[in-house]
């Protein structure tokens, strides 16, 4: 008799009955219990356990009808099967208590829970952003575990379910589920394990994918993970829409380009806690924003996977501030570079890094045979913020050199800037830098000025509120005395006063 395919179960003892006939010392022997393992739990989980059973009663129904019984065991003790370490980098499946072997479905429980909580603990996240119980509505498919023995001992784990609720950062959209599908397979007598985890139609809001709440908002078709041993895991997002929010919907145009990432090949970084997948495109033709016209523009884009329960991030660049993209307008040009770094869940869910730049200005340059030079103007401002610290500086750069019959060259540059650091400082630096060159002599001065400004603590009160208190001593104050005995501060203020 051959056995029902992926109907196997290990029968470690088997306990006999009889069953008298009549009032004679005729029998009729039974099953009357039987302990077991699982194969496809030992081999996907690493549970190793005996477990009684008994035939079910579908198995003597079915006796001479030609047709397999659909439920071959029961379980009076029901087994928890964990699957927390059954899972992907995208999800993880529902753990339970199984009472029966199906045929099909291998251990399960004759009434699945539609509560999510009754099955998911909720340290089981979507791309360790949202816990499965907030996003699931009701539990309506059952996790299958098989076992087959052709060609090679094989133990399976598929589990797929629709995402209806959201929460946090993840939004579902028509069509919305996740699938995970794990094999197992001996290799010269080793496991050998195969994921593959799937999220389909969905987006991402960071902090909330309300309107007008998000700073960055993604529409994703399909993520997908897949790992198998002693290669690089390989993940691969289609993105359907990205936009742009909040603070940074002045460079939404730009965003238009990130769909068109998700299509080429990209670089896999595999860490021992996360993977990092980074996309690269190179955007042609130049962009016209308004009277802008971008060239040389590089977009980058990349998703940082855990493989624990850390949220999920996501960085995008707009040119680099090693190659930054090229702006033109009218006569004048210049440069820069935006880079963002996005958090999805976590207390400091949001916008994690904001670093940008950009230079504009004009240059000439003159030549006269026997002597040549030129003068350039720039001005630019550079923004970064990391966590809650905020620095913003702007600068201006004046100079010019003038060469004479390749003998003698002067060159000259002044450069100013303020730098604006949280809570409430200002840094002034001015740097003058002046080089004379007369063939076989040459020589440089530069000559820097700093000054620092802190700025009052003291916040001011509405005009309905309580009278103000004194403020702190401006800065000013500070710069300006006392010297000695004398208030050069007051002195100075007087003069614009009648008493």
């Amino acid at each position: 008799m051959e056995a029902v395919e992926r109907t196997e179960q290990h029968v470690r003892s088997l306990t006999l009955a009889a069953t008298r006939i009549g009032s004679g010392t005729a029998f009729h022997p039974r099953i009357a219990g039987l302990e077991v393992t699982l194969p496809a739990v030992q081999q996907l989980l690493g549970q190793h356990q005996t477990i009684r059973a008994t035939l079910a009663r579908e198995v003597a129904d079915a006796a001479g009808s030609g047709r397999p019984p659909d439920v071959l065991l029961e379980l009076p003790d029901k087994v928890p099967v964990n699957f927390a370490a059954a899972r992907a980098a995208v999800a993880a499946a529902p753990s339970m208590a199984v009472d029966r072997i199906h045929r099909e479905l291998g251990p399960t429980v004759a009434n699945l829970p539609t509560d999510p909580a009754k099955l998911f603990d909720r340290s089981a996240k979507l791309l360790g952003v949202v816990p499965l119980v907030d996003i699931i509505g009701e539990v309506t498919g059952r996790p299958t575990i098989t076992w087959s023995r052709t060609p090679t001992p094989q133990a399976t784990l598929h589990w797929t379910e629709s995402l209806t609720s959201e929460k946090g950062p993840f939004q579902p959209l028509a069509e919305c589920r996740v699938t995970l599908d794990i094999r197992t397979e001996l290799v010269d007598g080793r496991p050998r394990s195969t994921i593959d985890g799937t999220v389909t139609n969905f987006a991402l809001g960071i902090p909330s994918p309300a309107e007008n709440q998000y700073l960055v908002k993604l529409g994703f078709t399909a993520l997908k993970f897949h790992a198998e041993p002693g290669e690089l895991p390989e993940t691969t997002l289609v993105v359907s829409s990205a936009r742009l929010g909040g603070q940074l919907k002045f460079v939404q145009q730009l965003s238009s380009y990130l769909p068109g990432i998700g299509g080429k090949a990209p670089t896999v970084e595999v860490g021992s806690r996360e993977v990092r997948v980074r996309y690269a495109l190179a955007v042609s033709p130049p962009p016209q924003l308004g009277v802008f016209v971008v060239q040389n523009l590089l977009l980058q884009a990349g998703i940082t996977l855990s493989l624990g329960d850390d949220p999920v991030t996501v960085d995008f660049s707009f040119g680099t501030r090693d190659r930054p993209f090229l702006v033109t307008v009218m006569g004048f040009g210049g440069g820069g570079y935006l880079e963002l770094g996005i958090r999805a869940g976590g207390n400091d869910s949001g916008l994690e890094r904001f670093v940008g730049g950009i230079e504009f200005g004009a240059a000439v340059a003159m030549d006269f045979g026997v002597a040549r030079g030129e003068v350039h103007v720039f001005g630019g401002v550079v923004f970064t913020k990391r966590g809650s610290t905020i620095e913003i500086a702007g600068y201006l750069r004046i100079g010019g050199s003038v060469r004479v019959l390749g003998l003698v060259s002067v060159s000259v540059e002044l450069t100013i800037s303020l730098t604006f650091v949280e809570p409430n400082i200002l840094h002034g630096r001015a740097r003058l830098v002046i080089a004379v060159d007369l063939t076989f002599w040459s020589t440089s001065v530069e000559i820097t000025c700093e000054k620092t400004f802190t700025g009052s603590d003291q916040a001011v009160a509405p005009h309905d509120s309580a009278p103000l208190t004194a403020a702190n001593p401006s800065s000013v104050q500070h710069a300006w005395g006392p010297v000695g005995s004398s208030f050069p501060w007051h002195t100075y203020c007087k003069a614009f006063t009648q008493e």
